[in-house]
């Protein structure tokens, strides 16, 4: 559990760069040993879709480069937030399922990374996507990236999504080479996870 300092920096973090934030009352669908508390922040004058920000995957110390992160995912504008609907709420349980795949492994996070949802299926059944991938959120502001409070030091990772198809390219290219030639030169909307079939 983050020690109150370190929970009260973080939420002045997330208020100082993505504007006023409310906590989401989610509780994954399968009992999960890691129980990050989801934020959410709606579209504002500093982002013009919602983001959901993890708050304690930063407990866990990491190995690599990066020793404590907590993710974000972009959501549409128009997201509708029924949390007791698989076809809306499925974002919030791939945050817990990273989180606690992180968690378990105390393995590294870093840029391209990518985790493949369970059974190859998709994340649910109005999406082609099936494939979670970890970038830099460069469509915030750049201070956002890295968090320091005293010697602790806090990165934020931005989570999109792929197809089981642009899995083979990623996996024959690289993660970061995926984002860099076929997501960044889209801009922002290219992270934006929408759920066009609702």
């Amino acid at each position: 559990m983050l020690k109150d300092k370190e929970l009260d920096a973080l939420i002045k973090h997330y208020n100082d760069y993505l504007g006023d934030i409310e906590m989401l009352e989610y509780t994954p669908s399968k009992n999960m040993m890691l129980k990050p508390q989801l934020i959410l922040s709606r579209p504002n004058q500093m982002h013009q879709y919602n983001v959901i920000a993890t708050v304690g995957l930063s407990e866990v110390k990491l190995k690599g480069s990066y020793t404590n992160c907590e993710i974000i995912i972009l959501l549409d504008k128009d997201w509708k937030f029924k949390l007791d609907s698989i076809n809306h709420n499925w974002p919030l349980e791939l945050m817990h399922k990273i989180s606690n795949i992180i968690y378990l492994t105390d393995s590294k996070v870093g840029y391209g990374q990518y985790f493949i949802n369970d059974g190859n299926k998709t994340f649910c059944p109005l999406t082609d996507m099936g494939v979670a991938l970890i970038g830099v959120p460069a469509m915030l502001d750049k201070k956002f990236f890295e968090m320091k409070n005293g010697k602790k030091s806090t990165n934020f990772f931005v989570v999109t999504t792929a197809t089981f198809e642009e899995l083979k390219l990623i996996k024959h290219i690289g993660g970061i080479n995926f984002i860099q030639r076929y997501l960044l030169p889209e801009g922002e909307d290219a992270f934006i996870v929408h759920n066009n079939r609702l």
